[in-house]
């Protein structure tokens, strides 16, 4: 079931924002984002302050959560943002197939 299906479902609100260039910098990682240095954490904070203004949200009950790249990116807001958000989990395989 997709995220905005099961928000509805349950009654949680879910927002999903793109990283710029297809990537988030998430730190010591790959893409333009990183190498642009662009202040993902302040973003992601700024993204969360913003629908907070408008709704009732309780930050102990704000999660964040990726994958791949995004996983890097959830791992950063762990780290640099826990005062904002309740936890995290993201998704990231390192697991070969084949050679």
């Amino acid at each position: 079931m997709e995220f905005q299906a099961k928000s509805d479902q349950h009654g949680f609100m879910v927002a999903w924002p793109q990283g710029i260039w297809n990537s988030w910098n998430a730190g010591a990682c790959w893409g333009k984002a990183s190498s642009q240095k662009v202040d993902e954490v302040g973003f992601a904070r700024a993204v969360a302050a913003y629908i907070q203004s408008g709704y009732a949200i309780d930050r102990s009950h704000m999660y964040v959560t990726g994958l791949s790249n995004g996983c890097d990116m959830t791992q950063r807001l762990e780290a640099e943002a826990g005062d904002f958000f309740a936890a995290g989990a993201g998704r990231r395989s390192g697991f070969r197939i084949g050679r």
